[in-house]
Parts: C-alpha cells; structure tokens; sequence
C-alpha cells in the first residue's frame, strides 16, 4: 500500500506496518490483527468495545453500550457483578442481599424493611411496627415480623438489669415449686437417719398395740417424702417380724389344755353371728283342716301352715 494518499491501494496509516485500511474512516485499522484495530469496521461512530458485549463505547455514536464495562449489560460493573456474563440481580452494596430483594440497595448495613417504614429492619426496633419492641416479642414466643400476632398484655415483672421477664405463671412456678422442691431435697437429705430412728422405735415396743402406733407414724412420714421407698420396705419388714413375735408370745402364755370355749363363744356373741337354725315346713302327707276358702290349715312347730285343699303340695308358713 503506498503512501499516496490520493493514489490507488493508497496506505491510511502510513506509520504503522499493522495496518493499512480503514473502510469507514474512523481513525482505526480494519486489521484485526494490527494494532489499534477497528471493532466496528463499517460503524464510523464506534471503534471500542471494553466489555466486549457487542455494543460500541463511544457514547457519543450509535448502537453505545448503555453500561461500559458492564458485558451483560445488567447494570452492574463487571467488577462486582456475581454472574457478570449473564445478566442477572446484582448485588450493588456487596451485603449479600441481591439488589431485587433489597430495600437498600446502596446501603450495606441493611437489607430488608418488613413493615416499609422507611427505616431498615437492622435499626428499626419494631420491625412490624404493632407497638411491640422485637425484644420483648421474641421473649414472649410471638413474631416479631407479624403485626398480627402480638403478645397477650398480662401482669410481668422484668427482673432488674435484664431482659428476662417473669409472668404469672413464671411467679406460681417459683413461689410453688421452689418450696416443694426444698421440701423434697430436705427429706432426701435426712431420710437415711429419719429410718433409723423408727428402727428405734420398732424395736422398742413391748406389744402389738404399740407397734401399730409406731407404723402408723412411719407410714406417714413415707406418704410425705420423707423416706423413700425402699426404707418403706425395710420397716414393714421389721414391723411384720416384731408383730409376729409378739403374737407367739401371746400363744405362748396360753396354759396347755386351758378350755377357750368361753372365749369363742363370747367372740361369737360380739360379732351378732345371725341365727342358723330354720324352721322346716311339715310333711306333706299331713293333713289339717280346710276353711271356706278351700286353704288348708295345719298347726305345727309353733307356726301355722297352709295350702290349698287337696293339692297334696308342700306346705306355706303363715307369717
């Protein structure tokens, strides 16, 4: 290519050996493998293409790219576009929240605004902006994103310094369980010498009348915690072998061939045995005399029977 530029096959960059042609006479070689060589070889307007997506960084001339440095042309620089290839949600604060999701989206600090009062959930303190601090709806079990769902206004105590608050049920569970459990761990503590002490006692009754006294003693103090069960065990045990004792010392101080006749008898008459002795009818071939109302009457064993004349059945007292 000469340099005559009015000749033929004249050179347009006669300094520069990559290149020699420039069709539509921007200033830029048609080589694509020279230096400074024209993207848009027949746009005169449009030379670059920084981003490389097809559209011209002159902005100035046609078909300009709307984002430089943008390839897929989503609105987010290359540099901080995840997918910058494929246009997508950007994320142009770098917080992790994309920007279609974020009511924030040059502000890295915040990210959401549940109930749109303008103030970021992150600093607002009542983000469903019902009248309830989020603190005191986490602490009371409701959400503190739902303007439906709202604790229940009930008697609380917050304790001092905290953020810990004590409803009714709360001072119930702590007035009540902590005297019980008291109660319990004082008997669990002492239960050990408390069974010793009614081994004591069993063993130092003389009679059948004060070994119950002592059970019934124990037998309370083991429906009130106070000893466990198994010491429960451990007493009747002795209670039942001192009982057994005592009542064959009883049948011990019986005399040999001593008649307790008497004895029986009299338990008999305190227990009010009902009489056994029944008074039979008489037999039916006897016969007795008949009254206009055709019965049959017959007198015996101090009592008057009757059925009807004739039948030959079994006789009827009269009471």
């Amino acid at each position: 290519y000469g340099d005559n530029a009015t000749g033929n096959n004249s050179d347009a960059f006669i300094t520069d050996p990559t290149q020699w042609s420039d069709a539509d006479g921007d200033g830029y070689g048609d080589n694509p493998s020279g230096r400074l060589y024209d993207l848009f070889p027949d746009n005169p307007t449009q030379w670059e293409d920084a981003d490389g997506d097809g559209l011209g960084d002159n902005q100035s001339g046609t078909d300009a790219d709307p984002y430089l440095n943008d390839f897929d042309n989503d609105g987010y620089n290359d540099s901080i576009d995840p997918l910058p290839k494929l246009a997508s949600p950007g994320d142009l604060d770098n917080d992790g929240c994309l920007d279609v999701d974020d009511a924030f989206p040059s502000d890295f600090t915040e990210c959401l605004d549940s109930d749109g009062d303008g103030e970021g959930d992150n600093a607002d303190t009542d983000d469903d902006n019902d009248g309830w601090a989020d603190t005191d709806e986490l602490r009371r079990g409701t959400d503190p994103f739902s303007a439906s769902d709202t604790p229940v206004d009930s008697f609380e105590i917050v304790v001092p310094g905290t953020a810990i608050g004590l409803g009714a049920w709360d001072l119930m569970g702590i007035f009540g369980g902590v005297p019980l459990f008291s109660w319990l761990a004082f008997g669990f503590a002492t239960r050990n010498a408390r069974c010793g002490r009614f081994e004591e006692k069993l063993n130092a009754t003389t009679n059948i009348s004060e070994l119950e006294g002592v059970a019934l003693q124990w037998e309370y103090a083991l429906m009130m915690r106070l000893l466990g069960p198994h010491q429960g065990i451990r007493l009747e045990r002795l209670r039942a072998d001192l009982e057994d004792g005592f009542a064959a010392q009883e049948v011990a101080a019986i005399p040999m061939g001593f008649d307790q006749t008497a004895y029986v008898m009299a338990e008999d008459t305190a227990k009010n045995l009902p009489d056994l002795q029944t008074t039979q009818p008489p037999p039916p071939q006897m016969t007795g005399t008949t009254d206009e109302a055709g019965h049959e009457w017959l007198d015996a064993d101090g009592a008057k029977w009757h059925r009807v004349t004739g039948s030959g059945s079994e006789w009827t007292k009269w009471e």
